[in-house]
């Protein structure tokens, strides 16, 4: 007995250990690269708080606001301490429901322990995970209210307690606010209930629609937001983003390697491998716990695997979808395959493989760039995948600086102060400026509507620019050469392009473009 006893604290005080360890290197790792465009563009979100934005719910924003509250700034650090927060989570509650999953299907407190520990480190240390854990978008929430979700149904399922129903439609709406991909829950919920006998009493109680009316109440602030403004944020996710079109087979196949890659390819295995042992556990024994975890897995990697074949999914969009998948392989691994010869040979050679690829991309992003050539590529793809692209990494606070420089230079030659705004034709690239500028201050999107960053069409209020000067910037000269008659529509005068390089170590890394415009018309632009 004591010697289970300090078994099971051994795992548990390993697990504290690895959690605590890794959340003080990621917390120092998220303050010493700047943010990506992306990034920018959710904290852009937090300055703008509203109930609904156009792109996504708006969790991610709320969540960064608060962050950037507690550190009474926005920095690098503030910004991206939700993800550190939400994937730390994450581990957790797949420690939790590993080790319950465990418990429920007949294994001991060590094999249970077991579970949890393995469940919650791959979760760690799986290169998407740990890359989600450094970078804040809208995947941090939906991967920890997504795994919430699955831990609190999987107890309303096994244990039928009202709070735990209450609770996974709290948690489920939060997953809502986070991404719509959350809804692939619902349909992996309902095969289970149709799929087990035992579980098919849930459609004629009241527990789950109970759960169910909690979630429309998470989310009802954004529902009526969308009504009243259009249906922007459902448009974007069922048609804007659906419009590609044909036969791509080798979109498909793509899909495939980028999730070995994305997992690891040993873990990516195993996970593949956890599925079709879960399905084959339902047949043999009617294994509930093997069948729900499975089904939130198969649902949504069934339906990205299919889209791959009309266009190219994202290597980020399944990343909650494999869940189910990392819990079922920890339970296993610790339980039914315990005395086969190669089971946990195969999970220690996977771990090592996933620490040496997430340790690989810790130190690629840090690469200096004199390391790097422009011209170097990965095979088969030189302009898709280029690493001289890098280049993103550098010159956002000396832009930023730019930017500031010239606004008070420009402010500093009006007669009277009309005042200065900036002008950017990317999203990204306006965010990153509102970012830099030591005064963080407010930039605006001057492009036709594209897919993306169609936020700043709810925050851009030209009308009240009326009269007032402006810096246009672009990252290529072709784009400012292009846009100047353009600008010219709406500006009394609009001056030559100025060329602005950014130098590390005595050599240009990359450059920026910049134009000075004066006495806007106050037009909203219109292209």
């Amino acid at each position: 007995m004591v010697e289970i006893e300090n078994s099971v604290r051994r795992y548990r005080v390993w697990f504290c250990l690895v959690i605590l360890t890794l959340f003080f290197f990621r917390l120092w790792f998220s303050g010493t690269l700047p943010l990506s465009g992306d990034e920018a563009y959710h904290w852009e979100w937090s300055r703008h708080l509203a109930l609904g934005y156009y792109d996504h719910p708006g969790l991610t924003a709320y969540l960064i606001r608060l962050s950037t509250f507690l550190f009474n700034g926005s920095t690098e650090i503030s910004v991206r301490f939700v993800a550190l927060v939400m994937l730390t989570l994450t581990a957790i509650v797949v420690f939790l429901l590993a080790r319950s999953v465990t418990r429920d299907r007949g294994g001991t407190d060590i094999q249970a322990e077991r579970a949890g520990f393995i469940g919650g480190f791959l979760i760690l240390i799986i290169p998407i995970y740990a890359a989600f854990s450094t970078y804040i978008s809208t995947d941090p929430p939906l991967i920890f209210f997504w795994t919430l979700s699955l831990y609190l149904l999987y107890r309303a399922f096994s244990k039928g307690t009202y709070l735990a129903w209450i609770l996974a439609g709290m948690a489920f709406g939060f997953a809502v606010m986070s991404k719509f991909l959350a809804f692939f829950i619902i349909p992996a919920s309902f095969l289970f209930i149709l799929i087990s006998v035992k579980d098919r009493k849930w459609l004629g109680q009241w527990q789950m629609y109970a759960a169910g009316g909690v979630c429309l109440l998470v989310i009802l602030p954004f529902v009526i937001w969308n009504m009243q403004n259009g249906w922007p944020t459902f448009m974007f996710n069922f048609i804007y983003r659906q419009a590609h079109t044909g036969f791509h087979p080798e979109k498909a196949i793509e899909f495939v390697g980028g999730q070995a890659l994305a997992l690891s390819p040993v873990i990516f295995g195993c996970a593949i491998a956890s599925l079709w042992w879960a399905l084959k556990k339902w047949k043999i024994s009617q294994d509930r716990a093997s069948l729900f975890l499975a089904l939130t897995s198969i649902v949504p990697l069934i339906y990205f695997f299919c889209v791959g074949f009309r266009r190219q999914v994202g290597l980020h969009w399944p990343t909650a979808g494999w869940i189910g998948a990392v819990v079922l392989w920890s339970c296993y691994t610790s339980m039914d395959w315990v005395d086969r010869k190669y089971a946990r040979r195969i999970e220690k050679i996977g771990i090592i493989i996933c620490l040496f690829i997430t340790i690989s991309l810790y130190l690629l992003v840090h690469i200096p760039q004199r390391w790097i050539e422009s011209g170097w590529s990965y095979w088969g793809d030189p302009e898709r995948i280029n690493l001289g692209k890098s280049v993103e990494r550098f010159g956002w606070r000396e832009l930023g600086q730019k930017v500031y420089d010239v606004k008070k230079e420009m402010l500093s030659q009006q007669k009277k102060q009309r005042g200065v705004f900036v002008i950017c034709n990317q999203y990204g690239l306006a965010s990153s400026v509102a970012f830099y500028t030591p005064d963080q201050m407010d930039t605006h999107l001057w492009v036709s509507r594209k897919v993306h960053g169609e936020n700043y069409r709810f925050w851009d209020n030209y009308s009240s620019m009326k009269h007032m000067d402006a810096i246009f910037l672009a990252k290529v000269r072709g784009n400012v050469s292009a846009v100047i008659p353009h600008l010219r529509m709406y500006f009394v005068s609009v001056g030559e392009p100025e060329y602005y390089p950014v130098i590390l170590e005595g050599k240009e890394v990359r450059s920026f473009y910049m134009v000075r415009c004066h006495d806007f018309n106050g037009i909203a632009p219109a292209f």
